[in-house]
């Protein structure tokens, strides 16, 4: 079987949607499917940084252009995208929601394609423009779709709601690298290590929330410290309040680490947080999981269909940074219960690898044929 797949940005692009697409590409092609990437040059949505248009072996790049200054990249385009609709295969799934790959999907059924679009979408946060934007967008991209695969329940009712046909939607969750299972994570000696991986982003991922919450800890922990991963977007707004808060001399940005590090500092924290206010999945929880690194998240997208709350992770409500202190002083203060939901996590996780999930999105590919 012959699939292309498209993504608005590809490694090295640091992302969830970019991870998801490497990983899915690389197990079907384990399965026998021959798999290409076709996407932009665009490496950041925020700095524009790109590389060089390109073909090399199994990816396809195109030059991306911003023509609005909408976030997330809804107003980048890839006009060179139009001239794979021709390319010989038997799937194009494309990917994002609102991204212009997804707005090419009546162009490929014009061209004789079978199309799937994994959507990687929240309800967001609420706004005119975001209800216009709902009210226009899937009549143009998703509602051309065979098959709509969402990655949870919460992603295909927020998709029922866009009026999308629910016959069409397939939940397929995200997944992790089977090897992570096997690595055993360290407890941390010394200084109380509380983890973030994601973008630095304030908006979406809360750490405004998360450093109000630290603030509360700091005068319970003296050996605390806030450790966070990920691009950034958003860095000098993070340092600026943490020194306006007093928290400078406990925040440690690590920017973006190589898989190796990052490994590392999960299997050497004490917890991983995620305090989102939207989140379509996240694949970081679901990683921290497998290497047995306790985990307090938001309880919104498809979280907690992922985390079962006092079972394999805590929760918390959205935007609470109350509840999310009291969380994260639970794992820390008490050993026993931090020791019941790694092993729990470590166990829940063993649902979600890749080549289960490849195979379920191989099963909705066959089913096209």
């Amino acid at each position: 079987m012959r699939i292309l797949q498209v993504t608005p940005k590809f490694l090295p692009s640091i992302g969830g949607v970019e991870t998801h697409v490497f990983e899915l590409s690389k197990h079907l092609s384990l399965l026998g499917a021959e798999v290409k990437i076709l996407t932009t040059n665009i490496l950041s949505y925020k700095t524009m940084q790109k590389v060089y248009p390109s073909e090399t072996e199994g990816v396809i790049r195109v030059r991306g252009f911003k023509v609005l200054p909408l976030p997330e990249g809804i107003g980048i385009v890839a006009p060179g995208m139009l001239k794979y609709l021709a390319y010989n295969c038997d799937i194009v799934h494309l990917h994002g929601y609102g991204s212009f790959p997804t707005f090419l999907a009546p162009f490929f059924r014009k061209a004789g394609k079978r199309v799937v679009i994994t959507t990687h979408s929240d309800e967001g946060l609420p706004s005119i423009r975001k209800k216009i934007f709902d009210i226009i967008a899937p009549k143009f991209s998703i509602v051309h779709a065979s098959r709509i695969i969402a990655l949870s329940n919460h992603e295909k009712r927020v998709l029922e709601r866009l009026g999308i046909n629910r016959q069409k939607i397939v939940v397929v969750p995200n997944g992790i690298e089977p090897g992570l299972l096997n690595l055993s994570h360290s407890v941390s000696t010394g200084r109380k290590r509380v983890l973030y991986v994601g973008r630095i982003n304030f908006r979406q991922k809360g750490l405004d929330i998360m450093l109000l919450a630290l603030k509360r800890l700091v005068g319970k922990f003296r050996d605390l410290e806030f450790e966070l991963v990920g691009p950034p977007e958003e860095i000098d707004l993070l340092m600026s309040y943490s020194r306006k808060l007093g928290l400078e001399k406990i925040v440690k940005y690590h920017g973006v680490v190589n898989r190796e590090k990052l490994i590392h500092l999960m299997t050497h924290s004490d917890l991983l947080v995620l305090p989102s206010r939207f989140e379509p999945f996240g694949i970081v929880v679901l990683e921290a999981m497998a290497v047995g690194l306790p985990v307090v998240a938001a309880s919104v997208g498809g979280i907690p269909e992922i985390v079962r709350n006092g079972v394999d992770g805590l929760l918390f409500p959205r935007g609470d940074m109350e509840a999310l202190a009291a969380q994260i002083e639970r794992v820390l203060t008490d050993s026993l219960l931090a020791s019941k939901l790694a092993s729990n996590a470590k166990e829940r996780a063993r649902s979600f690898t890749w080549p289960k999930i490849a195979t379920h999105v191989m099963t909705v590919y066959k089913q096209l044929s």
